[in-house]
């Protein structure tokens, strides 16, 4: 029924027979105001419960008052339970579910904090939370990155080389302006004309150049090539004219032009160039993780085109003075390679003007290299990072699900607080009522103690308990775990104290006169070690349980105590009182109706309906239970009549014995003229007990012969005479 009222299919789990091989299956019906209705447990579970079903049991008593003589922190926590009642369970179970609530929030905020872990770092969640978003993180990132790179390589960049600046070549038209500006005025105008007329003839410029040349070779009058006299010949005598020494210095300038147009700005010169340019190449790569160095090669084929004009400008300005030696020349001729000499030089000077801006850089560089402050770098690296992370699209989610999780944390704590607040003061109301009614079940109980200060605490955690104790001779013990020495719950109060504390925490419960109208009220054993007095107020309770309660159920295995309940319900007038026993019928046990009365009576009691029974009605079939039922119920007459006189134990022998001796004026006198009456009536029915009967008792009897001897005990009984 416990198990009923709360739904509880771990207790019937509990229960199962032992050794049975069928499922536990039970069923209980209830008459309710709605009509009759069925619970059942099948299946291992109740299909509904019934809460007004209460239960006072020794389980009661161990789950909300005292285990082994102590009050524990779950009996002041299941006390509190059963003592709040409906209206103040549901708020409770609204203050436990808004917890409940909150813990579930408080998780979820958790795990998503917990997510938040690989994001935040060393950070503190709301720090990481209040993070701006940094739009250019990314960037700033990737410096912080380089300039943290940079740190730690600053003494291998310190000693980094940086670029050099090319050397300017020197290209200059002077000499070739000189030469072709020069001419030869020494020479008379025939032998000049002869000359030129001569070699105008014989291969130009070509030859005008063999014949000087071989002015050396004439050592005489004699021609070098073959042999004949050259003596007093005019033509010869021109080439000495035209070939002097000075003409000879002449041409030879003439002649180095050539020469000095192929060595201007040589291929080789411009390559020595290239391989300048790749080492600053090379250099500036090698700072390209740190600095962006402006600092373009120049195009090596515009070069070698510049330098290429450079050359063929001045061949063919030589070559056109070698035409021409003794004329001064326009040096016009000059200005192409005069310009593309300026191209080559723009290109280089811009070079290295690019060369020294890149070294400014570089310098500028390594000046704030010494000035940079590696803890301080890693550490807005590290909040950059945090904000880029903190407004990324996981971590928004992240948060998002941390924030809603926190709204409802929220919501459930202000559900709480207020569903508390209400659970406070109705728990204060509902304890001090509760208190009033237990004191008033103790008074009734006739106990020495009161029970005092009770009300809800919130000690050892969220769930409320009760917190009491007991006066007891104007002095407040505590329920609960005392000091060494002194008084205690477990030591002031004897066990019946105990019990009737628990009963009447029971019976003010069950009798709230708000809701007790629709009680069932079950109590098993519940006079176990109560005395004579607190048992008939004890019964007097339970009458008033009956009265006001829907139904009560009363379990005992004592039958003189029921027997004595049922007369006082009588009494009171309670309806529908039903004894029932539970009796063993094979390996089980069914409900039967119970005569307690019956259960209750005494030996003489039994004897003396036994005899009534027969002499009123038609003979048993069995008539010896009768024969034996006389002797015993004449001798308990005479016990119960003349007490003291009659010693216990004393047979009906003895007894007449006794009479016949009785002297004058003793109460055992008057039964003197009974004495032959009495000795036949022993004779009789002492053939039926083998304590006074020397050989083996008799087992038969008729009814002719012993109905005469049952009137005349039915007669003593009565009347007092046999006759």
């Amino acid at each position: 029924m416990r198990a009923c009222a709360a739904a509880d299919s771990q207790a019937m789990a509990a229960r199962a027979t032992i050794g049975g091989t069928g499922a536990t299956r039970a069923q209980l019906r209830f008459k309710l105001p709605t009509g009759g209705t069925n619970i059942t447990f099948d299946a291992g579970a109740w299909d509904a419960a019934m809460p007004s079903l209460l239960v006072f049991d020794q389980a009661f008593i161990e789950r909300n008052v005292f285990a082994g003589g102590e009050v524990h922190a779950d009996h002041h926590q299941s006390l509190l339970d059963f003592a709040l009642g409906t209206a103040a369970v549901a708020k409770k179970k609204e203050v436990d579910d808004a917890s409940e609530a909150m813990t579930v929030a408080t998780k979820a905020r958790s795990a998503a904090e917990g997510k938040l872990q690989g994001y935040r770092g060393t950070m503190s969640v709301a720090a990481f939370l209040a993070l701006a978003e940094e739009v250019q993180a990314d960037e700033k990132i990737a410096d912080y990155e380089s300039r943290i790179a940079n740190a730690n390589s600053a003494a291998t960049l310190n000693q980094r080389a940086a670029l050099k600046a090319l050397t300017l070549p020197t290209v200059e038209f002077v000499e070739f302006e000189i030469v072709l500006k020069s001419s030869f005025k020494q020479m008379h105008e025939n032998a000049g004309a002869l000359v030129k007329a001569h070699v105008d003839g014989h291969g130009g410029s070509d030859s005008q150049r063999w014949i000087g040349d071989g002015q050396r070779f004439l050592k005489d009058d004699s021609c070098p090539f073959c042999g004949q006299s050259t003596k007093g010949m005019e033509l010869i005598n021109a080439y000495a004219t035209f070939f002097n020494e000075q003409y000879n210095a002449h041409n030879k300038r003439i002649q180095a032009l050539p020469g000095m147009a192929r060595r201007s700005l040589s291929d080789g010169t411009i390559d020595s160039w290239a391989n300048e340019f790749q080492a600053n190449a090379d250099r500036a790569q090698a700072w390209v993780e740190q600095l962006q160095l402006d600092c373009p090669m120049p195009e090596m084929p515009s070069l070698k085109a510049l330098a290429k004009r450079i050359r063929d400008c001045l061949e063919g300005a030589a070559e056109a003075k070698a035409k021409q030696p003794l004329e001064p020349m326009d040096t016009a001729i000059l200005e192409p390679a005069i310009e593309a000499r300026d191209s080559i030089l723009k290109v280089l000077v811009d070079y290295n003007a690019s060369v020294e801006a890149a070294n400014t850089k570089i310098a500028d560089f390594k000046k704030t290299l010494q000035a940079e402050n590696k803890t301080q770098l890693e550490a807005s690296l590290a909040r950059l990072r945090a904000q880029k992370a903190r407004h990324s699209a996981d971590v928004v989610a992240i948060v998002n699900e941390r924030t809603k999780a926190d709204e409802e944390r929220d919501k459930q704590e202000k559900a709480k607080t207020t569903a508390r607040e209400e659970l406070d003061k109705l728990m204060s109301s509902m304890l001090t009522e509760y208190e009033s009614d237990i004191n008033k079940w103790l008074t009734h109980l006739r106990t020495p103690f009161k029970v005092s200060k009770m009300n809800y605490s919130y000690v050892g955690g969220p769930t409320p308990r009760t917190e009491y104790g007991v006066l007891l001779r104007e002095k407040h013990v505590a329920a609960g775990k005392a000091a060494a020495n002194a008084p205690s719950f477990s030591t002031v109060l004897s066990d019946g104290d105990k019990r009737s504390l628990a009963l009447a925490f029971f019976l003010a419960k069950a009798l709230h006169e708000k809701s007790c109208t629709g009680n069932i009220v079950v109590l098993d054993d519940v006079f176990a070690s109560l005395d004579s007095n607190r048992r008939s107020q004890t019964i007097a309770a339970l009458c008033e349980v009956a009265k006001k309660c829907a139904q009560v159920i009363v379990l005992a295995h004592d039958a003189y105590f029921l027997y004595e309940l049922e007369k006082v319900m009588a009494e009171e007038k309670v309806p529908e009182v039903l004894p029932l026993q539970i009796r063993r019928v094979g390996e089980f046990s069914e409900l039967a109706p119970a005569d307690f009365s019956m259960m209750c009576e005494s030996d003489y009691y039994k004897r003396y309906r036994t005899t009534w029974n027969y002499l009123s009605g038609a003979a048993p079939d069995d008539l010896l239970p009768v024969a034996q039922a006389l002797r015993v119920l004449v001798e308990g007459n005479l016990h119960r009549r003349f007490p003291g006189l009659i010693r216990e134990g004393v047979t009906m022998g003895v007894i007449i014995g006794l009479i016949e001796t009785a002297p004058v004026g003793n109460p055992l006198e008057q039964l003197k003229p009974q004495v032959k009456d009495l000795r036949s009536f022993n004779e009789f029915a002492s053939l039926f007990h083998h304590d006074t009967q020397g050989k083996i008792p008799r087992t038969s009897v008729t009814d002719g012969e012993l109905h005469p001897f049952a009137k005349q005990a039915m007669a003593f009984v009565h009347l007092g005479t046999m006759s």
